[in-house]
């Protein structure tokens, strides 16, 4: 399991919601949290490395600039 997934689910709010759950019921829960959220962290976890160097930042900055860019926007568009 992530460390995301560890995160959400040590909050308050959802040891309150998790308490309530069936062991069935619960592991849907991780089930679908790791389907869903765990893709999420590795992309977090991806960015972060990226970000540790200094090559690595510029490249990441240059995709961001380029997403948000009119030829981004107009590219994501075209796609959908």
């Amino acid at each position: 399991m992530s460390e995301l997934i560890d995160n959400i689910l040590s909050t308050d709010l959802m040891k309150m919601i998790c308490k309530d759950l069936s062991k069935e019921e619960a592991e849907d829960l991780i089930s679908w949290m790791e389907d869903n959220i765990e893709p999420i962290d590795i992309i977090r976890k991806s960015i972060k490395d990226l970000s540790s160097t200094d090559d690595g930042f510029n490249k990441l900055n240059e995709a961001f600039e380029y997403v948000f860019s009119e030829e981004g926007i107009e590219e994501w568009r075209g796609k959908n």
